[in-house]
């Protein structure tokens, strides 16, 4: 199980180990792609690519999401179709999120909104 794996299931891992350095390069990486999704025009073709290259992956159909926007783990988090994140969204998704699919613009996330998911159990006190 990879260290990626280990988060999504809540198992701990030490941040200071070697298992987690592929988890600082992706936080690396998902920091420099962002700075060019942020910075891109919006609804051009750069900040498609960026997007793109930011979720390692196409635009899921239906997604609308405006810039700025702030994801500490991008390959971590799922879309379904028809989902909606206005500007300032900001994503803890180490864990992993996944946002579903909703009917025809169902799911909408407003203007400074933040989802977090940070691994651990889902019910801590048992």
């Amino acid at each position: 199980m990879n260290v990626f794996e280990k988060l999504k299931n809540g198992d701990p891992v030490d941040m200071t180990s070697e298992e987690y350095r592929p988890a600082i390069a992706e936080l690396m990486r998902a920091d420099r792609a962002l700075f060019q999704l942020n910075n891109a025009e919006p609804q051009s073709e750069e900040q498609k690519k960026a997007f793109e290259e930011l979720f390692d992956g196409p635009m899921p159909e239906g997604l609308g999401i405006f810039t700025p926007t702030q994801i500490d783990f991008p390959k971590q988090i799922s879309f379904g179709t028809h989902v909606f994140i206005n500007h300032s969204f900001t994503a803890m998704s180490i864990g992993g999120i996944d946002f579903g699919d909703c009917p025809a613009w169902g799911r909408q996330h407003g203007y400074r909104n933040s989802a977090a998911h940070c691994g651990g159990p889902e019910n801590p006190a048992g």
